[in-house]
């Protein structure tokens, strides 16, 4: 597919989303306007600032296309390739990435809110300042991926792996992380005070010993974010004390 026959499709799929969204007798019969494709090959082409918001991609190829700032709510991409795709400052939200490939692409401060990554492959991307709360990263591959100052809140990580990803001042208020595999990430300074489970195999890969009870886990949480300021002004007074003898 060509530059020219996809602006086409863009324009076509924005007269869908007008008539959709406004009071129109017969809005199914405009429904061939809307962006529907199975197994279509769109790679290298570019989506950047396209509204295609409920369009749908099934097993299309999007080879190092770029959709920067690309409004694509609640889009479907499953089992899309988006291999080194590039989707910076997109909306995503609610977006269907299921069972995709997705390796060293671009999702740098991207909205992902309410996205579903279940299952799919995202090796090497970059998600660095991305926003992922609430969506589905269940079973997802994140081996070696970027989430620096990446957002986590309410997001499901059920068995999701993150071996040797940068998770460098992530915020994972999740709502369930049991048995996801971060040995090997780089967790300095990521914010897991909001957390309400204890899991072992996760402890340790965080580096609470095994034998850590969740009292003691709780314990040390407290201890840590309250005790922390306290710790700062004493090191403080101690260094002002120091240099005055």
């Amino acid at each position: 597919m060509t530059q020219e026959e996809l602006e086409e499709i863009l324009e076509k799929h924005k007269l869908w989303i007008n008539f959709r969204t406004a009071i129109w007798p017969d809005v199914d019969k405009f429904k061939e306007l809307r962006a529907n494709f199975q197994n279509e090959n769109f790679s290298g082409l570019d989506f950047s600032e396209a509204d295609l918001t409920s369009a749908i991609f099934i097993g299309c190829n999007f080879l190092e296309s770029k959709f920067i700032h690309a409004d694509l709510e609640s889009a479907n991409f499953e089992k899309a390739n988006l291999l080194r795709a590039n989707f910076e400052k997109a909306n995503l939200r609610s977006a269907n990435l299921t069972k995709v490939f997705s390796e060293r692409a671009n999702f740098k401060k991207t909205n992902l809110l309410a996205a579903n990554l279940r299952s799919g492959d995202f090796k090497k991307a970059n998600f660095e300042e991305a926003h992922l709360a609430m969506a589905d990263l269940a079973y997802a591959n994140f081996e070696e991926a970027n989430f620096k100052k990446a957002c986590f809140s309410q997001a499901h990580l059920y068995k999701s792996n993150f071996r040797k990803a940068n998770c460098k001042e992530a915020s994972f208020y999740a709502e369930y992380l049991s048995e996801s595999n971060f040995a090997q990430a780089n967790i300095e300074q990521a914010d897991f005070s909001n957390l309400d489970f204890y899991d072992e195999d996760f402890m340790t890969t965080i580096g609470v010993p095994k034998n850590f009870s969740k009292h003691d886990w709780i314990i040390r949480k407290i201890a840590y974010f309250h005790l922390l300021p306290v710790g700062l002004v004493c090191t403080f007074i101690i260094a002002i004390i120091l240099k005055s003898i």
